[in-house]
């Protein structure tokens, strides 16, 4: 199977997600909401970005002895371009935060949620089947960035653009990195498969997470229709 049919049969499951992803972003942004909505998904999503920091510098100082041995200079160092992107991202929200309420943002003080937490889970059930591909598990962090990089409004919804317009360059690159990933590994299609099943539950998941820090716009109801393949599917990339 060729790069590009490989690309679409992974992607193609994700697609219904990612549209509901891009429908949500329209529902919460195109009518007022109360503060602590937005405050409430800010904080998570710092959380999202700076969680990633100790395990990042972990892999760094762990592969750092096998530079151009086991580890590709050029793999190390994407990785160290990864850790500096995802502090970047917590700094451009905490920003935006600390411009609305006036008050300091404290990294380790940012919260999870639920729906987080249980995204967290299922990537660890999964973890060996992500594995096989890790950087394509951004790609849904690049698809929700792409679509809120476009966010129009008043003078939050300005700053959110701007923040995701960087975010979203960045994600970009670690989205392809995770590709070029791919090709050199040489997957057989069992393996394929195992990254695509596991890939669209953690598409789904993504969506669900992202659903109740904005305070659930799409029901239970159309969150199943979403999954029946009513909507326009999504994919920028």
């Amino acid at each position: 199977m060729r790069y590009k049919e490989i690309k679409q049969d992974i992607e193609s499951p994700m697609e219904h997600s990612w549209g509901g992803l891009k429908e949500l972003v329209g529902l919460y942004f195109s009518k007022p909401r109360p503060v602590e909505q937005d405050l409430f998904w800010l904080k998570v999503t710092q959380y999202k970005e700076i969680k990633a920091i100790p395990k990042i510098l972990g892999l760094l100082g762990d592969q750092f002895p096998q530079i151009d041995r086991e580890v590709d200079r050029r793999i190390y160092e994407g990785l160290a371009y990864e850790l500096a992107d995802e502090v970047k991202h917590y700094r451009l929200l905490a920003d935006i935060m600390e411009g609305m309420t006036g008050e300091r943002v404290i990294a380790d003080k940012c919260p999870t949620s639920p729906e987080q937490s249980n995204l967290e889970e299922l990537r660890k059930t999964l973890r060996d089947d992500l594995n096989l591909a890790p950087h394509l598990n951004v790609a849904h962090e690049t698809v929700f960035a792409s679509v809120m990089k476009n966010v129009t409004g008043g003078p939050l919804e300005k700053k959110v653009a701007g923040a995701y317009k960087h975010i979203y360059s960045d994600e970009l690159k670690h989205y392809r990195m995770g590709w070029k990933e791919l090709q050199a590994s040489n997957l057989d299609s069992e393996q394929i498969e195992r990254i695509k099943q596991a890939n669209k539950r953690v598409a789904r998941q993504y969506l669900v997470m992202r659903n109740e820090l904005f305070g659930q716009p799409l029901s239970k109801e159309r969150l199943q229709e979403i999954d029946a393949g009513k909507i326009q599917s999504y994919r920028p990339l």
